[in-house]
């Protein structure tokens, strides 16, 4: 049973995981507070708060883990930005760059190809 489990959960992308455990972390609490005897609204506000935070801590987490350089973090702001967007740009020009010399490269052994019995059209 575990291992199906598992497998099943081996496709499922971290981030989707992330959401829903701090969805579930979330309702628990709201579901604690309630049975304690607290008023929904304030119940629900403190629910939210507290899954909101689980979710900024695990997906700053998982940015991290995945290697990502931190560019800019503030306390009080709430800002956290990561350079993620540099990386896909560059992982981008190597393979346009790559493409770009595979693509140059079979040109050439088509043009020696057609003109290498001295045919000039």
């Amino acid at each position: 049973m575990v291992r199906t489990c598992w497998r099943r959960l081996s496709g499922v992308s971290l981030g989707r995981l992330i959401v829903v455990l701090a969805l579930a972390v979330g309702m628990v609490f709201l579901a604690v507070r309630l049975i304690e005897g607290a008023a929904f609204f304030g119940a629900f506000t403190q629910a939210a708060i507290v899954a909101f935070i689980l979710l900024v801590v695990l997906a700053t987490a998982r940015t991290v883990w995945r290697g990502d350089d931190l560019e800019e973090a503030e306390a009080g702001g709430w800002r956290v930005r990561f350079s993620v967007a540099r990386k896909a740009v560059g992982a981008l020009e190597r393979r346009v760059d790559a493409n770009a010399r595979s693509t140059g490269q079979r040109l050439l052994d088509l043009e020696r190809e057609v003109f290498k019995n001295g045919n000039s059209g």
